[in-house]
C-alpha cells in the first residue's frame, strides 16, 4: 500500500490530536498542581460562602424580629419556616455553584498542565530518539503547547545533525572508490548503512 506525503501528514496530525482520555500524561507533575488549584478553590469558596450564608442568616433573623410584633405567634412560625427554607435554598445554590466551579477549575488546571507536561514528554522521547540516532522520530510540539521555542530549537539542532550526517555520508561514499582490505570495506559498508538509516 502506497501512502503519499499528504496522507502521512493527515495521519500524523490525527495521531497528535488531544483527547480527553490522554490529558493526564504525567501524574507526578500534573496532579499536585490540579490538587493545589482544587484545594485553593474549595478554601476560597468556603470562606466566601460562609460570609454569604452568615449575612443571609443575619438578615433573616433581623427581618423576623421586626415582623414578630406584627404577626400572631402562628403566623410568626410560618414566617420563620419560610425564611429558614430560603436560607436552605441559598445554601443549596451555593453548594451547586461551588461544586461546579471546583470541577471547572480542576479541569482547566488539568488542560493547562497538560500543555506543559505534553511537551516535556515529547522532548524526552525526542532526546532519546536523537541519542539512538533516529532523527526521523523527532517531532514538533503540538499547536497550543507551551515551550514552542524549545521545539523550534530542537528541530534546528536535529536539522544541523542531519546535515553533518549527510556530509559524513558523502565522504564515506567517496572512500568506496579507494582500494581497501575486505574487512575495512565491510566496516565501511556498515557505517554507510548506519548513516543512511539515521537520515530516513
Amino acid at each position: 500500500m502506497i501512502v503519499n506525503a499528504e496522507t502521512r501528514s493527515q495521519l500524523a496530525r490525527k495521531s497528535n490530536q488531544r483527547r480527553l482520555r490522554n490529558l493526564l500524561i504525567d501524574a507526578h507533575f500534573q496532579l499536585p498542581w490540579v490538587g493545589a488549584i482544587t484545594v485553593l478553590t474549595v478554601g476560597l469558596f468556603l470562606v466566601l460562602g460562609g460570609v454569604i450564608l452568615w449575612q443571609a442568616h443575619t438578615a433573616s433573623a433581623a427581618v423576623l424580629e421586626g415582623l414578630s410584633a406584627l404577626y400572631s405567634p402562628d403566623d410568626a412560625v410560618i414566617m420563620q419556616e419560610l425564611f429558614t427554607s430560603s436560607d436552605h435554598g441559598v445554601l443549596t445554590g451555593l453548594s451547586v455553584v461551588g461544586a461546579t466551579l471546583v470541577v471547572l477549575l480542576a479541569a482547566c488546571g488539568l488542560v493547562m498542565t497538560h500543555k506543559v507536561a505534553g511537551p516535556m514528554v515529547a522532548l524526552r522521547h525526542s532526546l532519546a530518539a536523537v541519542a539512538a540516532g533516529h532523527y526521523g522520530k523527532v517531532r514538533a510540539f503540538r499547536q497550543g503547547d507551551a515551550f514552542q521555542s524549545v521545539s523550534n530549537d530542537l528541530l534546528v539542532t536535529v536539522a544541523a545533525l542531519k546535515d553533518r550526517e549527510r556530509t559524513d555520508l558523502a565522504v564515506l561514499e567517496g572512500l568506496r572508490e579507494l582500494t581497501l582490505p575486505a574487512g575495512a570495506r565491510a566496516a565501511l559498508s556498515d557505517l554507510i548503512a548506519e548513516k543512511r538509516s539515521r537520515l530516513e
